[in-house]
């Protein structure tokens, strides 16, 4: 699946796509990152997830975590989007011994 396919199948889909988890039973992709942008609310969180494609990356940002059993995906009212994404390194830090 290429990138742009994947793109316009997430973001013109005729359902509500509430969680990533949704969002990436369209795709065929091997994830890459999960995790990403972490935005934690009171009842939810929302992520991004990146999967490799045959032509690229992509990125799928939503609803990822709930963490109210009185709720549902759509009560947390975020349709997930997706967007082309590209490799960027990233510096880590350990404890020194």
């Amino acid at each position: 699946m290429k990138v742009k396919e994947a793109i316009d199948k997430i973001n013109n889909s005729d359902e509500p796509l509430y969680s990533i988890f949704t969002a990436e039973e369209l795709i065929d992709g091997e994830m890459v990152k999960e995790h990403q942008d972490l935005d934690e609310h009171r009842w939810y969180s929302i992520a991004t997830r990146v999967y490799q494609l045959e032509d690229g990356y992509l990125g799928i940002r939503g609803a990822y975590q709930s963490f109210s059993e009185m709720q549902g995906w759509s009560d947390i009212g975020e349709n997930s989007e997706a967007f082309e994404v590209i490799p960027e390194p990233d510096v880590y830090y350990k404890r020194k011994d």
